[in-house]
C-alpha cells in the first residue's frame, strides 16, 4: 500500500539542526476536481463553505462587504465538487456576511442588520435581525459562529459595539459590554461560544479584551515576548478549547482559549494580515493569503513548535475549518489537509512494527500464498488489537482499494480470534459503503469517518433529503435496515412533498405519481403532504392527494380548508364518525348562507337529521324555525313543550303547552293532545294547592305530587289526584307506600294495608319497612305474604331458621343458597349444617 502514503509530508523546522524525527505526518487528500470553471472566478468571488463537506456559496463582488445595491450580484450555490446547486439572484443591500448555518441554511447579513436565510438549493426562507438599535447605525462587520448546541451570529456596528444573537432559532439579541477606549474599528475581533455565556475577544492594537453581555469589559492579559503593535487575526478551534492570534510582526501566540494553559510562539515570517487562519482540527494552524490581483494564494501550514510547510495555489483559495483538518477549496480543486490520524499512520508508516503493520503484512503474504503469512502471524502479540488496528484504520482511508485491503487483514486475523464480535467488521462496511456513496462526485459531500460520528446517521440522511437525493436516502436507508418510520417512510414524505413544491408540472400527473409511491409504504399520510400542497396554492392538488387519505380525521379538516364542503360532508358520513360530520355540518353554517346551507344537508338525510339533533341539544330556536319551514307540526309541537319546561313562570309554561296543543291538532295527535291539557290541568291544580295549602307543589311531576301530598298527610287529595289522573291503583300503591315509609307513619301505613287487598303484594312492604329499620312492622306482614315468597321475607327479617323450614317446604334451592351465605357472615355453624342437610335431601339441584 506505498500509495496509501504518497500524500503525506512533514511539516519542516526553520532551524535545519533542530530534530523534526518526532515530527507528526500531515496528508493532503484530493477530494475533487472542481466543475465551476465555467461558471464563476473564485478570484472575484466572496466564499463561504459548510463544514462537515457541505455546500460552498460564492457571491461575485469586489470583495467582502462590497456594496452590492448598484451591483446587484449573484450568489452561486454549489456542492464540494462544484456541481451547481443553485442561484440567489441579490436584490438586497450590502451583504457584510456570508456563512452557514449548523443545518446547512445560508446565512446572509446585511448592513442594516438584517438577516435573510435561504436553503442549500438557494430557495428563500425567512429573515430575521437584530433590532431597531442595530438598524439605526450601520453594520461595518458580522461573525458567523457554531455554538455547541446552534448557530449564533455577532455584528459589529458603526459605533464600535457588539451585538450577539447566539441562537438564529430564536434571534434574541444581547449586546456585549463595551471596549473601553475603542473608537475606532478593532485590529480584530472573535467570539468564544460557550454553553452558559458566549462572549467576545476584542482586539484594540496591542490590547486585547473580553465582554460579555453580564459583566464588564475586562482586558486579557497574555505574554507574546516579542515587539508588536497590533493583533490582526484571531483563530478559535471547533471545540472552542485552542486559540491563536496572529500579530503584525509576523509572530503568532497558540495557547488556550482561557489563557491558562500552556502557550506557544512561533514566527511565520510574515507580517501581511492572512486572509485566512484557521485551526487544523487542534494539532496546527492553516494561514491563507491570497492575491486576487495575481490571481494566486500561499497557504501555510505550522504546528506550535514552530514546523512549518508552505504552498503556492495559482488561484486565490478558502480554509473550510473541519473536526478533524481543514479543508482547502481553490479554482480547480478541492483538498482536505489532515494530520494523518493515529491508527492509519501505526498500519501504513514505513518500518511500522505495530500489530496492525504485521497483520496487514501477514494477509498480504497470504493471499499471495507466500508461507511468510505464518511468520507475520506469529509475531504478533495483540492479534486482537491488531484487527482493531486494521478496521480503524480502514474508516480514515479514502480509496476503496485501500479499504478493502484493511478489512480483507483484519477479516484474516479475527478468524484466528475466538471471541472477537462477529459484527464489528460488517459494520465498518456499512460505514464505508454509506461514505463511499455520498463522497461520489455526482453527490459531493466529502465526509471523513470521524465527521460521519459526530453527525450520526440520522443527520446525514436528512442532509440528502435536503439536497433532494432521495433514491440515494432510500437506498441507504434500506442496506442500513433503518426502522420505516424514521428511513423509508420519512424519506418518501419528503418527495412527496418536493413534488408537490415542483413548478410547471401537470398536477394530475403529480397526484397519480405520489399515490403510485405511496400505496406501497402503508404508514404514510397523504394529509400531509396535502396541507404543503394548500400552502402552495395548490388547491386542486390538494384535493387529488386527499382522495387517497384513508384517515378521515385527516382528511376532511383538509377538504374544508379548501371549501370542499359537500365532499366533506360525503366523505365524514361514509366515515360513520357523527363528531366529524357535526364539525362539517358547523364549518358548512358558518360560511354558507342560511338557506343555502338548509337546502344542502336536506339533500343528505343522514345529515339533515344529525344537524336536527344538534339544534335539538344547543339551538332550539333554530330548530322549531327549521320545522316552521317544513310545516311540521309534531317537530313545532316538540319545540314548545322543550321550550316550556325550561320557562320559569307558570304563565309562559301555560302559553307554550297551549301553542304545543295547536300544534298536535293540526297534526291530529289525540294522545299529545290529551298529555298536553292533563298537564296544564296539572299545574292549574298544583297552584290551588300551593295557594290553599301554602307549601311547594308547582311543577312537580304527577308521581312526586302525590307522594308529597301523603307525605304531607294529605290522604284525601291524594286519593283525589289518583282518580282525577286515573293513576292506576299499582303506581298509586307503590307511591303512597313509599311515602308513609320514608315519614314513619307506620299507623296509617298499617291502616292502608288492610283497607283493601294490596295489588303489589305484601313484600314491598317489608322491604320498605327493613330499609328504614323498622324489624317489628316487617314482621306484621309476614303472614301477608305469599307461600312462595315467605322464604325470601323470612331472610330479610332475619328468621334464618324458620326460612330454611319454608324453603325446604317448597323446595326453595336459591333461598337455601342465600341462609348459608348469611350464616357464613354471622358464624351460625348450626344452622349451616341444617340447611345442608335439607339440601341434600332435596337431592342434586
Amino acid at each position: 500500500m506505498d500509495s496509501a502514503t504518497n500524500d503525506w509530508f512533514q511539516l519542516e523546522s526553520p532551524n535545519p539542526f533542530q530534530q523534526t524525527e518526532e515530527a507528526a505526518f500531515y496528508r493532503k487528500v484530493d477530494l475533487y476536481t472542481m466543475n465551476w470553471l465555467d461558471k464563476v472566478d473564485i478570484n472575484k468571488c466572496t466564499v463561504a463553505a459548510a463544514p462537515y463537506g457541505g455546500p460552498i456559496a460564492l457571491m461575485r463582488s469586489g470583495r467582502r462587504g462590497a456594496d452590492t445595491r448598484d451591483a446587484k450580484p449573484l450568489i452561486y450555490l454549489f456542492t464540494s465538487s462544484g456541481i451547481e446547486l443553485g442561484v440567489i439572484k441579490w436584490d438586497g443591500g450590502k451583504v457584510i456576511q456570508m456563512g452557514w448555518s449548523s443545518s446547512e441554511e445560508l446565512l446572509c447579513v446585511q448592513d442594516d442588520g438584517q438577516v435573510f436565510v435561504y436553503s442549500l438549493l438557494g430557495v428563500f426562507i425567512r429573515q430575521f435581525g437584530f433590532g431597531s438599535e442595530v438598524k439605526k447605525v450601520t453594520v461595518i462587520d458580522a461573525k458567523i459562529f457554531p455554538t455547541p448546541t446552534n448557530t449564533g451570529i455577532a455584528v459589529l456596528d458603526s459605533a464600535y459595539r457588539i451585538y450577539l444573537m447566539t441562537n438564529i432559532d430564536q434571534a434574541q439579541v444581547r449586546r456585549a459590554a463595551e471596549v473601553p477606549g475603542l473608537d475606532s474599528p478593532p485590529s480584530s475581533w472573535i467570539v468564544l461560544p460557550q454553553e452558559k455565556q458566549t462572549g467576545v475577544l476584542v482586539a484594540r492594537e496591542q490590547k486585547l479584551y473580553y465582554a460579555d453581555c453580564q459583566g464588564p469589559c475586562v482586558e486579557q492579559p497574555f505574554d507574546m515576548l516579542t515587539d508588536f503593535t497590533a493583533i490582526t487575526e484571531m483563530a478559535l478551534s471547533l471545540n472552542y478549547k485552542q486559540l491563536a492570534l496572529f500579530t503584525d510582526s509576523g509572530h503568532i501566540w497558540m495557547g488556550s482559549a482561557s489563557f491558562r494553559e500552556q502557550t506557544y510562539r512561533v514566527n511565520v515570517k510574515r507580517k501581511q494580515r492572512p486572509t485566512q487562519m484557521v485551526w487544523c482540527a487542534t494539532n496546527s494552524l492553516v494561514l491563507a493569503w491570497n492575491d486576487p490581483a495575481n490571481g494566486g494564494a500561499t497557504l501555510m501550514a505550522v504546528d506550535p513548535v514552530d514546523r512549518q510547510q508552505t504552498n503556492v495555489y495559482f488561484s486565490s483559495i478558502a480554509l473550510v475549518p473541519e473536526v478533524d483538518g481543514v479543508r482547502v477549496i481553490s479554482a480547480g480543486s478541492h483538498e482536505l489537509l489532515q494530520k494523518v490520524p493515529r491508527a492509519v499512520f501505526d498500519v501504513l508508516s514505513i518500518g511500522s512494527m505495530s500489530p496492525g503493520a504485521l497483520l496487514l503484512e501477514a494477509s498480504k503474504f497470504f493471499y499471495q500464498h507466500d508461507k511468510k503469512a505464518d511468520e507475520y502471524l506469529r509475531s504478533i502479540r495483540n492479534l486482537r488489537n491488531a484487527v482493531e488496528q486494521c478496521i480503524i484504520a480502514s474508516g480514515y482511508m479514502y480509496q476503496s482499494t485501500h479499504q478493502k485491503e484493511l478489512l480483507k487483514a483484519a477479516s484474516f486475523g479475527r478468524s484466528f480470534l475466538e471471541d472477537f464480535p462477529l459484527t464489528t467488521i460488517p459494520e465498518m462496511c456499512h460505514i464505508l459503503r454509506v461514505l463511499n456513496s455520498v463522497r461520489n462526485h455526482r453527490f459531493g459531500i466529502p465526509l471523513t469517518y470521524m465527521q460521519f460520528q459526530h453527525l450520526t446517521l440520522p443527520v446525514v440522511i436528512d442532509r440528502l433529503i435536503v439536497r433532494q437525493l432521495f433514491p440515494l436516502a432510500i437506498k441507504i436507508a434500506r442496506y442500513l435496515k433503518i426502522p420505516e418510520n424514521l428511513g423509508t417512510n420519512r424519506i418518501l414524505a419528503h418527495w412527496a412533498i418536493y413534488k408537490v413544491e415542483q413548478k410547471g408540472t401537470d398536477e394530475e400527473a403529480i397526484a397519480r405519481a405520489i399515490a403510485a409511491k405511496l400505496e406501497e409504504t402503508p404508514g404514510l399520510s397523504y394529509a400531509e403532504v396535502a396541507m404543503r400542497a394548500i400552502d402552495r396554492g395548490k388547491k386542486a392538488l390538494a384535493i387529488k392527494l386527499l382522495d387517497y387519505e384513508q384517515k378521515a380525521s385527516e382528511q376532511i379538516p383538509l377538504l374544508m380548508k379548501v371549501d370542499q364542503m359537500e365532499r366533506a360532508l360525503e366523505k365524514a358520513i361514509q366515515s360513520g364518525n357523527s363528531n366529524l360530520i357535526y364539525s362539517v355540518l358547523l364549518h358548512m353554517k358558518d360560511k354558507m348562507a342560511l338557506g343555502e346551507f338548509l337546502m344542502k344537508i336536506r339533500q343528505v338525510p343522514v345529515a339533515h337529521r344529525l344537524y336536527m339533533q344538534y339544534c335539538r341539544e344547543n339551538d332550539p330556536q333554530m330548530l322549531e324555525d327549521l320545522y316552521s319551514q317544513e310545516d311540521d307540526h309534531d317537530g313545532q309541537a316538540f319545540c314548545h313543550v322543550l321550550t316550556s319546561c325550561k320557562e320559569a313562570s307558570l304563565e309562559e309554561k301555560k302559553t307554550r303547552l297551549k301553542a304545543a296543543k295547536e300544534c298536535y291538532v293540526k297534526s291530529a295527535d289525540e294522545f299529545a293532545i290529551k298529555t298536553i291539557e292533563d298537564q296544564v290541568k296539572l299545574m292549574d291544580r298544583q297552584k290551588h294547592l300551593e295557594d290553599t295549602l301554602k307549601r311547594p307543589y308547582l311543577f312537580l311531576p304527577l308521581h312526586q305530587t302525590i307522594h308529597q301530598l301523603v307525605y304531607d298527610g294529605e290522604h284525601k287529595l291524594a286519593e283525589t289526584f289518583k282518580k282525577d289522573f286515573k293513576v292506576t291503583d299499582r303506581r298509586y300503591w307503590w307511591i303512597r307506600l313509599q311515602a308513609l315509609a320514608s315519614h314513619s307513619d307506620w299507623a296509617e301505613l298499617e291502616k292502608f294495608a288492610k283497607a283493601k287487598k294490596s295489588p303489589i303484594g305484601y313484600e314491598p312492604f317489608i322491604e320498605l319497612c327493613m330499609k328504614y329499620e323498622n324489624r317489628t312492622e316487617a314482621m306484621k306482614y309476614l303472614s301477608k305474604v305469599a307461600p312462595e315468597k315467605k322464604a325470601a321475607c323470612l331472610i330479610l327479617v332475619g328468621e334464618l331458621d324458620e326460612a330454611a323450614t319454608v324453603a325446604f317446604q317448597h323446595q326453595d334451592v336459591e333461598s337455601l343458597n342465600k341462609i348459608i351465605t348469611k350464616c357464613g357472615t354471622t358464624g351460625q355453624r348450626d344452622l349451616i349444617e341444617k340447611v345442608n342437610q335439607l339440601k341434600s335431601r332435596l337431592g342434586p339441584s
